[in-house]
């Protein structure tokens, strides 16, 4: 599986406005201030978690296959039987959508 970094940019990418608003503005002297910088933050949070489960699913800056190059998707717990050696094999985490390879 080749790791997409673009979930992680994107976290980032959405956090410099709020850091730059927290920054150059005096907004937490006031009540209102502070009430639209953690209005903000719900916002920011929010966004986050959309595009963390978007990632999960493969449908945002997905993991890639390595074998056919299409995005992969995490496996929900219990989607698989498991293995009677469960001892020495890991489990699944990872399927391709195109293929079906675990990783």
């Amino acid at each position: 599986m080749k790791r997409n970094p673009g979930l992680y940019i994107a976290v980032v990418g959405l956090s410099l406005p709020l850091l730059w608003l927290a920054a150059t503005t005096d907004l937490l002297l006031t009540t209102g201030g502070a009430l639209a910088l953690a209005g903000g933050l719900v916002t920011y949070l929010w966004l986050c978690r959309v595009l963390w489960r978007a990632h999960l699913k493969g449908r945002f800056a997905a993991n890639r296959c390595a074998t056919c190059d299409h995005p992969m998707a995490m496996l929900p717990p219990g989607a698989l039987r498991e293995a009677r050696e469960t001892a020495t094999v890991p489990p699944h985490r990872w399927v391709c959508r195109h293929c079906g390879r675990l990783v």
